[in-house]
Parts: C-alpha cells; structure tokens; sequence
C-alpha cells in the first residue's frame, strides 16, 4: 500500500514539473546545450520519467499518436502510471529487503531435484 502512496506522489510532482517545464517558451529561458538541445527538453525528460509507464500503456493500446490530443486519454497516463509505478517499487523493495534480511539464500528456494 505504502508503494502506491509513493508512486502517487511521484506521478503528481512529475507531471506537474512537465507541465510546468512546456509552458516555458521564450528563448531566454530555454537555454541550449552544445549539441542543440535545449535543457528544458532534457529536464522534462528526465523529470517525466514515472508518467513513462502510462505513456507506454496508453500507446499501445490506443495506437495512433492523434489519440493523444483527446483529454480523456491523456488523463489516462497518469493513473496508469500510479498502478505501473506502485508495482515497480513494491517490487523492487520487497527484493532489497529479502536481500537483506537474508531470505534469498538458496535454502530458502524451491530444490525439485531431491
């Protein structure tokens, strides 16, 4: 349960700095790297990375890349991105913390062959 309240907030910090990020367009503002780039590209790529799964999610099942102009799939990515998320890091919890409470070791694993 702890996992998804986590995931929640970082859907909701995440898709309000990637909003925050593209209402940034004078030129100013939106410095360029050397190769071109400008960094508010890199820092919405980097900070949108938790609104990936929905993303994904809602590419493949609505395929075609004008549904993303309609609102209501749109709102979409980030609810599936909490239940994406909340997976992700309950996965990756319960598997740090069986490492270190040692419940990985082999005697704690299934042997089929005796």
């Amino acid at each position: 349960m702890l996992s998804f309240v986590f995931s929640a907030i970082a859907v909701i910090v995440s898709a309000a700095i990637v909003v925050g990020l593209s209402t940034i367009e004078s030129p100013e503002a939106a410095m360029t790297t050397s190769g071109g780039t400008r960094v508010v590209e890199i820092a919405g790529a980097v900070f949108g990375s938790p609104l990936v799964g929905g993303f994904l999610f809602v590419s493949l099942v609505f395929g075609e890349w004008r549904a993303f102009h309609q609102a209501g799939i749109l709102l979409l990515i980030p609810l599936i991105s909490v239940v994406v998320d909340g997976f992700l890091i309950f996965l990756i919890w319960e598997f740090f913390h069986r490492r270190k409470s040692g419940e990985l070791k082999s005697e704690s694993i299934l042997h089929l062959d005796r």
